[in-house]
């Protein structure tokens, strides 16, 4: 991963903005990483702000491609962190991103 930030905690449980691919949903499940896809909730299409939010009060990190979670004043609202994968995700490293999640 070429830029991997992790705020806070020391393993995932996480839940998964939108555009994370579902192919890398569907790795960390087959890992046992406790993951929940936004889209795979009744929280779909919901603002930056109010899954920041959904996170912090399910005790949950959130785990994103979306730069707009690495703000300060983001990352200062994050009571469990946030993990932000900046490269895309591909066929080619889904697993490799998988693997360095896995380390968290």
């Amino acid at each position: 991963v070429s830029y991997l930030n992790k705020v806070m905690g020391f393993y995932i449980e996480s839940i998964d903005d939108e555009n994370i691919h579902r192919s890398l949903v569907n790795l960390l499940k087959t890992m046992n990483i406790d993951i929940l896809w936004i889209n795979e909730t009744e929280h779909r299409g919901i603002t930056n702000h109010e899954l920041l939010e959904l996170a912090n009060n399910m005790g949950r990190i959130v785990l994103t491609r979306d730069r707009d979670f690495t703000e300060q004043h983001v990352i200062r609202k994050s009571n469990y962190g946030i993990i932000y994968i900046e490269e895309p995700i591909t066929k080619r490293n889904v697993s490799r991103i998988a693997q360095t999640l896995e380390y968290y």
